[in-house]
């Protein structure tokens, strides 16, 4: 029906790390290039949980280039949510 469902799987409470971060940026860009696809639901596979936020431990004790991968992978992650032509919908 034109329209996709992408569910966080990240236990134990889809906190956004730097590997969740690149899934979810690359998954939405396979959607974007989709012609078909007009839409994403994002929702979660685990049960009461939709996000923790934030990663806090990406940010602690990791080296230079870490720090800034990671926050390149969280701005380009809004970048494309907020840029996006599809219709977007959070089921929390």
């Amino acid at each position: 029906a034109g329209v996709a469902t992408m569910k966080f799987k990240s236990p134990p409470v889809n906190s956004l790390n730097l590997d969740f971060l690149t899934e979810f940026c690359i998954s939405l860009e396979k959607l974007e290039n989709d012609r078909a696809c007009r839409g994403v639901i994002l929702t979660s596979a685990i049960p009461k949980i939709f996000s923790s936020g934030l990663d806090i431990t990406e940010m602690c004790g990791k080296s230079t280039e870490h720090y800034a991968e990671f926050w390149r992978a969280v701005q380009e992650m809004w970048l494309q949510m907020y840029s996006s032509n599809m219709v977007t919908v959070a089921a929390v």
